[in-house]
């Protein structure tokens, strides 16, 4: 519609009322029409307003997004290339990460623990109150959670939130770096970073380190004397890996100048998806009515298991076959299926034969914890029937820390 034709709509009006025997005169037109003009235009700031900011924003900070998706790139694209922001990428779907002081794997049922302690999301907690310069003491974090978590997301994740909420002219106030502690060259990896006093260094799946495994203490001190001087660190690991609460690293060896103590690790946990957050990253993920409904009657049958991140992103494979689920106990069979896939993939050796010893193996311990709980009223295993449950299953014991940090295990405080 053209200028000329929006400055005859009064006449319209006037002539239109007329033609129904109401006279109004031309300048009360004229007033009716800004007022149906400016109605509109705050509609459409109201709905498409925060929109309009960003995109007006972003024109102004275009360096400082380029220099940002260049710099994610670069960080990611060795080491965690499959989180990378591409099309159908694994992080399009995030729902903010939650924490706790309170190991949540305590909990018998899962689904409870996000109502029984108290939960902190990762924007206020990371970079609220611990990512900043007057946090001078408490820069050592071991961020812990069981398998299928979202541990790895997270750390992605923070990377990327800290880098898009702090460039400033093409530049952070501290740089940020991503590594697994998987890699045989770790502590080599970590030497070769320069400036590290003005360095956040994230550590990946301390679990996943065979160093670490094979000897904790020793890999400990090594590893503390190369991140020493870093600005903050953050290492995730799952909660499992440790045999209980008194074997969890409490201390370092780095000596507080002004107070004479040694800095300690602070220990927390990520807490698990509640009704509300699974609800909402399905929805996000399946736009088609009939798949997200279907989807959220699997979640009904199972909570517990589906308060995992990871678990519940494999929920696809559960609604793309034509399955009928008649109890949790079959969504269990295919969520351990796709486990047992992810976890070989892991291996050298990728045979089915691998794949048939993790998954009798599981059985076995599946069972040793059902007769605990059957005859001592505990729903877990000790260290020492772990070790004689792989004796029985004849499960080589060249890498044993593949069965320790691999596992459906929820490992608790005992």
């Amino acid at each position: 519609m053209s200028i000329k034709e929006l400055s005859d709509i009064p006449k319209i009006l006037v002539e239109l009322f007329s033609r129904w025997g109401i006279d109004i005169k031309i300048e009360n037109a004229q007033r009716c029409v800004d007022c149906v003009l400016i109605f509109i235009v705050f509609l459409l700031l109201f709905k498409y307003g925060k929109k309009i900011f960003n995109w007006v924003k972003s024109i102004f900070h275009y360096g400082d997004k380029k220099y940002a998706d260049k710099y994610i790139y670069n960080a990611l694209f060795y080491d965690f290339p499959d989180y990378l922001a591409t099309k159908g990428g694994r992080n399009k779907i995030f729902i903010e990460t939650q924490f706790t002081d309170m190991p949540p794997n305590n909990m018998i049922d899962l689904s409870d623990s996000p109502t029984s302690s108290m939960r902190e999301p990762m924007s206020t907690f990371w970079f609220g109150r611990i990512l900043k310069d007057y946090n001078a003491n408490k820069r050592l974090y071991m961020v812990f959670g069981g398998t299928g978590m979202g541990k790895t997301t997270f750390m992605v994740n923070l990377l990327c939130q800290y880098v898009r909420r702090n460039v400033k002219n093409k530049s952070l106030p501290y740089e940020i770096v991503l590594l697994r502690l998987s890699d045989e060259n770790i502590m080599t990896e970590i030497k070769d970073i320069n400036n590290k006093t003005k360095t956040i260094l994230l550590l990946d799946a301390l679990d996943e380190s065979r160093a670490a495994t094979e000897d904790f203490e020793c890999f400990k001190k090594e590893l503390e004397d190369v991140i020493r001087d870093f600005r903050f660190v953050i290492i995730s690991c799952r909660t499992q890996f440790f045999e209980n609460d008194d074997s969890f690293p409490r201390q370092t060896n780095w000596l507080l100048s002004s107070t004479k103590n040694f800095i300690e690790y602070n220990r927390i946990f990520i807490s698990p998806f509640t009704v509300e957050e699974a609800y909402r990253y399905i929805d996000i993920k399946y736009k088609d009515p009939q798949k997200r409904k279907k989807a959220k009657a699997i979640f009904e049958q199972c909570k517990d298991l589906m308060s995992r991140p990871l678990l519940i992103s494999y929920i696809g494979d559960l609604i793309k076959e034509d399955w009928n689920f008649h109890c949790s106990v079959d969504i269990y069979a295919v969520l351990i299926d796709k486990w047992i896939e992810r976890e070989v993939a892991y291996l050298k050796d990728k045979s089915n034969e691998q794949k048939e010893s993790l998954y009798i193996f599981s059985i076995g311990i599946a069972l040793k914890i059902y007769d605990n709980w059957k005859n001592e009223s505990r729903m877990f295993i000790n260290a020492d029937e772990f070790d004689e449950l792989k004796s029985i299953n004849k499960i080589q014991q060249e890498h044993p820390y593949q069965y320790k940090s691999r596992s459906l295990l929820n490992r608790n405080t005992n």
